[in-house]
């Protein structure tokens, strides 16, 4: 399931690339075909999951992109750039790069920044190879009207996009850059607290890498970004255009089962989410309610201080998305955070105690479908899409992804 060696035609529309930079570092990238670089203000930069299928979430994206526009939305850029990196595996995608192409060792290390072991002795860490698409796209003689970069990643991506925000430390100047971080079985903690604290669903005592670097920031060694506290990732993470936005009914037991992950709020990604929510909250000292979200975390400090109150994360919430990617992005919480400005739709919020699920539970939570239409909610300039039309299905995009551990 995991392996892919044959290459596909690209989505219809767009072109597979090679991005190169620095000493002649090639990353191969999904990117929109004829893209108008001189009038383009809006670059979509989407982060595949463990599948590496960069080539599906990239249709999915145009898809959605284009079905906006027919819809009127003036949001959406109609030169709107979108490109997909690919992170192959030289384990598992052996005949789909060239010789020049970067690719990393096992399933999901580019996922915590890892640096890539081909072409050998290039030691190039996946963090350093979007943290130069993005300067690229910031280059005004290329693109002289460029005004915002939006980092994407679901699921495995999603991973990634969290931990880049928290340590990857410069962003361009002149353009703004948004992440957006869609359904992570897994965030990167800058403390070892934890919503969990049952020793019979997770007993941290036994589980000695919790705070290990890719859950936690002990044991990061990945230059040039480590050797900072964790205040330091805190601060950068806060200060930072970051939208966390999940399914309410991503439920099934198809992420990280390990009890790393499982110390982060439960078997379910979405109690995961929810909790981490939760946590930056309490730690950031800021004055939102949070009563509601699971999670017992307890003897946590506050930072608020030291963020000089700059708390710039969001939440949204999509009531009635599974794990799809199409039902996450396509949703007006998904449309909206991904091309609004302002007035971000935060979907649904919980209007009595969210539990942690049980143990290996599949089944949705109390509070769950307490807002049967919190998915329309505050539509904003997000478009609702009718009940039977999905987009990408209409593109013959597979749109379910049953990602594998660690997605």
């Amino acid at each position: 399931m995991l392996q892919r060696h044959t290459p596909t035609a690209p989505p219809q529309g767009s072109v597979l690339a090679s991005f190169t930079f620095g000493k002649n570092a090639q990353l191969p990238v999904y990117w929109t075909e004829n893209a108008n670089n001189q009038s383009s203000t809006h670059v979509l930069i989407v982060i595949h999951g463990s599948l590496r299928d960069g080539d599906s979430y990239w249709a999915a994206l145009n898809g959605i992109k284009e079905q906006q526009l027919a819809w009127g939305n003036e949001n959406v850029d109609p030169n709107l750039i979108i490109t997909a990196p690919m992170f192959y595996s030289t384990r598992f995608n052996s005949g789909l790069y060239t010789a020049q192409q970067l690719t990393w060792g096992d399933l999901n290390l580019w996922q915590m920044g890892a640096p890539s072991n081909h072409p050998n002795n290039t030691r190039i860490s996946s963090f350093t190879a979007v943290s130069e698409l993005i300067e690229h796209f910031s280059q005004r003689k290329l693109y002289p009207n460029m005004k915002n970069i939006t980092l994407i990643g679901h699921s495995g991506g999603a991973q990634f996009v969290n931990r880049y925000a928290s340590v990857v430390p410069t962003e361009p100047k002149h353009v703004h850059v948004r992440y957006l971080v869609a359904d992570p079985s897994s965030s990167m903690y800058f403390t070892p607290h934890r919503p969990i604290t049952d020793p019979s669903y997770v007993n941290i005592t036994n589980c000695t890498t919790f705070n290990d670097w890719r859950y936690g920031v002990h044991k990061f060694d990945i230059t040039p970004y480590s050797g900072k506290s964790g205040k330091y990732y805190f601060r950068t993470y806060t200060r930072r255009d970051v939208i966390n936005l999940n399914g309410l009914l991503d439920t099934e037991l198809n992420g990280d089962q390990q009890c790393m992950a499982l110390a982060q709020g439960g078997s379910q990604r979405i109690g995961r989410n929810l909790a981490w929510w939760k946590y930056i909250n309490l730690l950031g000292g800021t004055d939102e309610d949070v009563s509601l979200f699971p999670g017992n975390f307890s003897d946590m400090p506050d930072w608020g201080n030291m963020i000089n109150d700059q708390f710039n994360v969001k939440l949204s919430v999509v009531a009635n998305a599974t794990h799809d990617v199409t039902e996450v992005f396509s949703s007006p919480q998904g449309v909206s955070a991904m091309f609004d400005s302002s007035d971000i739709n935060f979907g649904w919020r919980p209007t009595e105690a969210f539990p942690i699920p049980p143990v290996n539970s599949t089944e949705p939570q109390a509070g769950s479908t307490s807002d049967p239409n919190g998915s329309l909610a505050n539509a904003s300039s997000a478009k609702a899409r009718p009940a039977a039309f999905f987009l990408v299905a209409a593109l013959g995009v597979v749109t379910t992804l049953f990602l594998t551990l660690w997605c």
